[in-house]
């Protein structure tokens, strides 16, 4: 179940503490409701309800609802590529901000950026690599080494 969480005049959403163990705790948490409230502050109506896994060196943030009245309309008109085109390049353009926030909130810097969006049912997905904490070992079956 998700919750609004009020931040100054910005609404954002965010886990509901029974899920706060499964998906990384206070710090998804943070994450989920300052991303939201950047999409919010920069772009048009922003997501309904947010969740943020983190799992060792990846964060994943799936973000549902907050597709604005003109793309809707876009979108009813059959112009879902005009939307998705729309919603890449405000991601493009948000990726510096997201990812400056990722880092100041896990201390951590990010050293990929990826992102996408999907229109029925209404999802915005991002995710960030982050550079392993010095003295972490890999092993040889990770994959991402390969």
């Amino acid at each position: 179940m998700f919750s609004p969480i009020a931040w100054g005049t910005i609404r954002a959403v965010s886990i509901e503490p029974d899920q706060a163990a499964r998906t990384g705790g206070r710090l998804a948490e943070q994450i989920s409701t300052r991303l939201v409230q950047l999409i919010k502050q920069h772009g048009d109506r922003g997501p309904t309800k947010c969740r943020t896994y983190i799992d060792d060196d990846l964060i994943i943030v799936l973000m549902r609802g907050g597709y604005s009245r003109l793309e809707n309309t876009l979108f009813e008109d059959g112009k879902w590529l005009d939307v998705r085109t729309t919603r890449q390049t405000f991601q493009d353009t948000m990726e510096g901000r997201l990812t400056e926030t990722i880092e100041h909130l896990t201390g951590r810097q990010v050293s990929a950026f990826m992102s996408a969006s999907h229109q029925q049912p209404d999802m915005q997905i991002v995710m960030f690599v982050l550079d392993r904490h010095v003295g972490d070992r890999q092993s040889s079956a990770d994959p991402a080494l390969s």
